[in-house]
């Protein structure tokens, strides 16, 4: 195996190690010259050098979840709601004035 390979072979590994043994999430990059950068967060991040070759490895906080659309419609109906009260309507008020209105 050449080299690279060989690098690769070592990041999946490590990887693997690493999501099993702390959690998922984390990256691992492997090769001579290497350029990055992260944000420092405690006890997430390790760069060292083994042989001739770099290794970083970090842990990212990972995708936050998107609320279901039931959630959303909630957040929404609340929103409308804290709106009306604002301009100083409450919900049987307004009721009032849309049944009074003639349609158009």
């Amino acid at each position: 195996k050449g080299k690279n390979t060989r690098r690769g072979d070592f990041a999946k590994a490590l990887k693997i190690c690493l999501d099993e043994s702390f959690g998922p999430h984390w990256h691992v990059l492997v090769g001579e010259k290497l350029g990055f950068a992260c944000k420092k967060r405690n006890q997430t991040m390790a760069v060292f050098k083994l042989e001739e070759s770099m290794v970083v490895i970090w842990q990212s906080p990972g995708i936050e979840e998107l609320e279901p659309a039931a959630a959303v419609a909630e957040v929404a109906a609340a929103a409308a709601a804290a709106a009306a009260a604002a301009e100083g309507k409450g919900e049987e008020e307004r009721k009032e004035e849309e049944e009074a209105s003639p349609e158009k």
